[in-house]
């Protein structure tokens, strides 16, 4: 085992944050361009969660594909599928193949994520796991936040946000197939029971289902919330900027924080933090734009950290 983990792990890494780029413009541009097209926002929302749907699906077969063919040869096939999808969305504007390539493109990309953290869970130790989880939280949140700007690049509605998406999550097989000499040895996957998993970590398990529900409204329904508020496409760039991104300021000292006492104490004191803002721009109702932004800001940077605090 090496004494620094990132120096076996930063291929991996580099195409994760390559491939947040696309995924982070993909799920913004979706949002967006939907309610540019009229789609009832019921409809919009059940498109976008149609990923969660296909995500669901991606990690009970990602670990059976691991077994058999690798972790290269799967995050391959994925990203490669899941590239095709994008190019679909530019194709055919309508909810219903919508729908259908954001499952596939959630499937895609919980194997994605299925490849990305066994490998690092293969690296860690005890002593560094929260450092470096925190560091692959941190270059996933920097490349979804700095993709919110790639919107500028050309109009929403046009196809070449959606040639750019392609192009990135294609870009991102470089450094994983490069570094193939380097991979995990294959593992069985053990399967265990949800009640097992809930006894042996009940707060483990409530943090990242809050975290999973809090970051699928952020990232599939914000930039919807956005346009509607009447943001242009710059205003939905920077506030979905503003919220991702909030959470790279706030990964790293958590998970430095993490390793030094009870996860149980760092996950509460997150979670106790979170729901005051929550309730807090609640209570004071419509607020000036910077006010807002920055309460949205400490709201993402608390929520957000609780996924590699798991």
């Amino acid at each position: 085992m090496p004494l620094n983990p990132l120096t076996t792990t930063w291929p991996l890494l580099l195409g994760m944050g390559i491939l947040m780029l696309g995924a982070g413009l993909q799920g913004t541009i979706l949002g967006l361009r939907a309610t540019l097209e009229g789609f009832p926002t019921p409809v919009t929302g059940l498109v976008m969660s149609c990923y969660y749907v296909g995500y669901l699906l991606g990690t009970l077969i990602a670990p059976r594909l691991l077994r058999r063919i690798g972790h290269v040869r799967v995050f391959a096939a994925l990203a490669a599928l899941a590239s095709v999808a994008s190019l679909v969305h530019a194709s055919w504007v309508h909810p219903l193949p919508w729908g259908a390539m954001r499952l596939i493109s959630g499937l895609c990309f919980a194997g994605i994520y299925v490849v990305a953290e066994s490998w690092l869970n293969d690296r860690a130790t005890r002593t560094n796991r929260g450092r470096l989880l925190a560091v692959y939280m941190l270059v996933l949140y920097v490349g979804l936040g700095a993709a919110q700007f790639l919107l500028l690049l050309s109009s929403p509605q046009t196809a070449a946000p959606f040639m750019l998406v392609s192009a990135l999550i294609s870009l991102a097989m470089v450094p994983i197939v490069a570094s193939a000499q380097q991979t995990p040895e294959r593992a069985v996957p053990h399967p265990v029971r949800y009640r097992d998993l809930y006894r042996n970590s009940p707060l483990g398990v409530v943090a990242v289902a809050v975290s999973g529900m809090i970051s699928s409204i952020i990232f599939a329904m914000g930039p919807v919330y956005a346009r509607l508020s009447g943001s242009g496409t710059r205003g939905v760039a920077v506030f979905m900027a503003v919220s991702i991104l909030a959470a790279v300021l706030t990964q790293y000292p958590v998970g430095r924080v993490s390793d030094r006492m009870d996860r149980r104490t760092v996950i509460a004191s997150v979670c106790t933090l979170a729901t005051l803002v929550a309730v807090g721009i609640v209570a004071f109702g419509p607020l000036p734009r910077p006010v807002f932004l920055a309460l949205a800001a400490l709201f993402s940077g608390s929520a957000l950290t609780l996924y590699s605090l798991r």
